[in-house]
């Protein structure tokens, strides 16, 4: 049961300190309390000379978050770097890019569905290491699209063809990637020196964060990349065309040269003119 138990007055920098300490009952579950607890304080008519911090897991949870941050940024630079130094397009570049934000959404998605908790460090591990394959596929489908426009394919057929060639090998390699990390999701631990198989174990829930980011992200990401970066592709093919058609309406027309026609008959008289002064 809670109780008073102030012994002494403590101060910082001439100011009353009160340090109120908790521990959730579930795991894992502390940063919910934290949240509910930030919006049951904006609803009260607190002082302004009450400062309220919150501190502890939280306080972790945000300098984690910032540092992802920070990491997540430097990373899509360094790859926009040496992806422009490869394709030597800035759209293409682009497109690759937006295919690793558009990811996330596969993050969220599994998030909600999966874990009863957040663990910004581990889930940030995860979109990290996200970033990395989703660029790989992302390559593999500009490469060959490229490929194919060298050898003379009009943008539409190298489109297609782009999304048949490398259909099969993007989707082996993204469902290997997840069938390897299912038994991290469902925390699945296999032990081999006793024969037995054990489910929720101390260990594996370490890294369960970190797998269903990896997985749900790569099995949403594979699925737009294969609709959506095909299409893409196409943009600024068919935006160039769209412009010059609109240039070719805004330019004057030229009057067309007028040209004399002559009959037969007024060819025939100018003849019977002509050859008598000659005589």
């Amino acid at each position: 049961m809670p109780a008073p138990r102030v012994s002494q007055i403590e101060r910082c920098d001439g100011k009353r300190v009160i340090d109120v300490r908790a521990n959730a009952i579930e795991q894992g579950a502390g940063a919910a309390i934290v949240a509910e607890l930030k919006d049951w304080i904006a609803t009260q008519n607190i002082p302004g000379s009450v400062e309220i911090r919150f501190e502890g897991a939280d306080e972790d949870a945000a300098e984690a978050g910032a540092f992802f941050v920070g990491a997540a940024l430097a990373a899509l630079f360094m790859m926009a770097v040496i992806l422009l130094w490869e394709f030597d397009n800035f759209w293409q570049v682009i497109l690759t890019l937006t295919a690793v934000i558009i990811s996330t959404a596969g993050v969220l998605v599994g998030v909600q569905l999966m874990l009863p908790y957040i663990s910004v460090l581990m889930i940030g591990t995860g979109v990290v290491a996200l970033a990395g394959i989703v660029v790989n596929n992302n390559i593999v489908l500009i490469d060959t699209y490229n490929r194919l426009r060298s050898d003379g394919r009009s943008p539409e057929y190298a489109a297609i063809a782009t999304a048949a060639q490398r259909i099969r090998p993007i989707l082996l390699t993204t469902g290997t990637t997840i069938c390897g990390l299912l038994p991290m999701v469902f925390q699945l631990k296999v032990d081999f020196a006793h024969g037995a198989i054990n489910f929720g174990s101390a260990s594996s829930e370490w890294w369960v964060q970190l797998a269903t980011a990896v997985v749900f992200g790569l099995a949403f990401s594979t699925i737009m990349i294969l609709l959506v970066t095909p299409v893409w592709l196409l943009v600024p093919y068919r935006v160039g065309r769209w412009m010059r058609r609109m240039r070719d309406r805004a330019l004057p027309r030229k009057p067309a040269d007028a040209v004399q026609v002559r009959s037969d008959d007024h060819k025939q008289e100018d003849r019977d003119r002509i050859l008598p002064a000659a005589e």
